[in-house]
């Protein structure tokens, strides 16, 4: 009995190794590409050209880019400081709330909608809404 729980154990051992090993090597492999600047669509080709078969390739979804942009907005003396909400980035900064809205319109990219709620600096807007 000791010998079979061994040899499940040791076998168990083996295919875990081997996971590992090849997620690894997967990882340092990818890591290179990105450093010699191979894209994805390169490596691709190449491999088309080379008559490799990639038809059971599925590629990594890009993640949306949200159109939406959480703001923090706070005052300091006479003057509106804009953050990024769920990083803290600063954005702007302005004298009064409109010429931060201006300046906001500016920086962020087209159709882009902005929420400031009230607990983070929306009551400054609250007369531009």
């Amino acid at each position: 009995m000791e010998i079979i729980i061994g040899l499940f154990a040791f076998m168990f051992g083996l295919f875990v190794g081997f996971q590992y090993a090849a997620r690894q090597s997967g990882k340092v492999f990818h890591y290179m590409l990105e450093e010699f600047g191979v894209s994805e669509k390169q490596l691709l080709a190449k491999a088309e050209e080379l008559g490799i078969d990639t038809s059971d390739y599925v590629p990594e979804e890009e993640p949306e880019e949200s159109d939406t942009v959480e703001l923090l907005v706070e005052r300091v003396g006479d003057s509106y400081y804009a953050y990024r909400w769920e990083t803290d980035e600063f954005i702007t900064q302005a004298d009064t709330p409109e010429e931060l809205l201006a300046q906001l319109i500016t920086i962020l990219p087209k159709n882009t909608r902005v929420n400031i709620d009230i607990d983070r600096g929306g009551k400054y807007f609250e007369n531009l809404a």
